[in-house]
């Protein structure tokens, strides 16, 4: 299989999900396995990222229920 790695990292620790800048690419690596709980090097996920560069539109993707089980 061919393609990026949705949980790769560079060398902050940053994934792919942590660089999405609109809800069309959030939505297609989250739907593709990106883990919407890693962190960089920061100790900063996804929500953080979002925050940070102002994109409010994106935070829904990455509030996770937090009655969820992470098994």
């Amino acid at each position: 299989q061919r393609g990026v790695d949705v949980n790769g990292k560079d060398g902050n620790e940053e994934t792919p999900l942590m660089h999405a800048r609109n809800k069309t690419m959030a939505d297609y690596l989250l739907r593709n396995g990106a883990h919407p709980r890693d962190r960089d090097k920061q100790g900063r996920g996804p929500l953080h990222h979002a925050a940070k560069r102002g994109l409010t539109d994106l935070i829904p993707f990455f509030v996770l229920d937090v009655n969820a089980r992470d098994d």
